[in-house]
Order: C-alpha cells, then sequence, then structure tokens
C-alpha cells in the first residue's frame, strides 16, 4: 500500500483529539499509522518551521506509513511515487457527512484499507435477497439455461430436501435419478 500523508489545516493552537480519532479508526481498519503531535514536533526542534515537519511526515510516508499531521498552512511537499498527500480543513473532518466522504475517498483510492466490515451484517439478508430475486428473473427467462450450447439443462442444486419436494409436487420440476438420461426440459432436478 502506498503511504499518505492525511495533512489536517487548523489554526494555531487548536485540539489536537482530532488526530487521535483519525488515526484510531485507521488503525481498527489495519492502516500503519503514526500521528505527528506537536510533543513530538517540538522534541524534533520543528515548532517553528512547517516545510521540515511536513519533510519529516513524508519520509515517514515513503515507507508505506499513513501520517496523520496538522498545520496552519499547506504542507509543502508533493505526492510522489511512493506515497500521496490528501488535506482536509479540521472544520470539515468534525462533520460526520465530509468526514465519511474523505474516508470513502481514500478507500477507494487504496490509501487506506476498508473498514472491517463493509456491508453491515443487517444488509447481507437484503443483498442475497436481491440476488437471488434477479437470477430466478434471469433463469425464468431462460438467459442462465441457454447461457452456453449443451444438451444438458443447467443444474440448480437444492440444498433442502423440503424445497425439492415441493418444486415437484407444484409440477414444476421433474425428480430424476442419477443414472437416468437427461433430456433437454427446463426444470429437472437431479438429486446429489
Amino acid at each position: 500500500m502506498k503511504g499518505l500523508i492525511i495533512w489536517i489545516r487548523t489554526e494555531a493552537d487548536s485540539n489536537e483529539s482530532i488526530l487521535d480519532e483519525l488515526g484510531s479508526e485507521i488503525e481498527d481498519r489495519g492502516g500503519k499509522v503514526e500521528v505527528f503531535h506537536s510533543e513530538a514536533i517540538e522534541s524534533l526542534g520543528m515548532e517553528e518551521n512547517e516545510m521540515a515537519k511536513a519533510a519529516a511526515c513524508a519520509m515517514l510516508a515513503n515507507h508505506g506509513v499513513i501520517v496523520i499531521a496538522s498545520g496552519s498552512e499547506s504542507p509543502g511537499v508533493t505526492s510522489g511515487e511512493k506515497f500521496e498527500i490528501r488535506e482536509i480543513d479540521e472544520s470539515e473532518l468534525c462533520r460526520t457527512d465530509a468526514h465519511d466522504t474523505f474516508m470513502r475517498n481514500l478507500e477507494l483510492a487504496g490509501l487506506v484499507p476498508p473498514p472491517k466490515y463493509d456491508v453491515h451484517p443487517d444488509e447481507e439478508e437484503e443483498i442475497l435477497k436481491v440476488f437471488a430475486e434477479e437470477y430466478e428473473k434471469y433463469y425464468d427467462q431462460g438467459y442462465v439455461v441457454n447461457y452456453r450450447s449443451s444438451s444438458y439443462p443447467f443444474m440448480r442444486v437444492f440444498v433442502d430436501q423440503e424445497v425439492v419436494n415441493e418444486t415437484v409436487n407444484r409440477n414444476k420440476g421433474e425428480l430424476l435419478e442419477v443414472n437416468e438420461e437427461v433430456e433437454v426440459v427446463k426444470n429437472k432436478i437431479l438429486p446429489f
């Protein structure tokens, strides 16, 4: 994964908790994160020189680290082959919609890992229902059955014996033994 500098434009003496929150969020996703706090900057003697701070961030980002830093001006370094720079205002990052959009754009660019549960478990069942409905629609219209030339019908495997019995009882299918010759007829059910 490419390195990344997230540069949060802030007012002087602003609260650095937003840097820690963003760092924790990305770390929870599995990203390698370094939050560049003002104490670290002071201990390196860079509190007055934003260019030196940006250069230090770029050195870390060159090694694939996601660096989160803040400053009142733009960082003054440019994206390279090994890292990207993304800037955002602190006021924007505090708004939930702007924060979510910013993080999603970073995900789509491949700069931060996606959340561990990209699809909420409650939504997964709904997605599977939509998929099943679409499959049935195309199956009933013959698209799936005739998608390639074959003398055998497209096999459908039902895991539940009750579903197989219901289909046979409604005259929507015919139950065949495994060793029987299969004719080209829609909705034959082959037990496995």
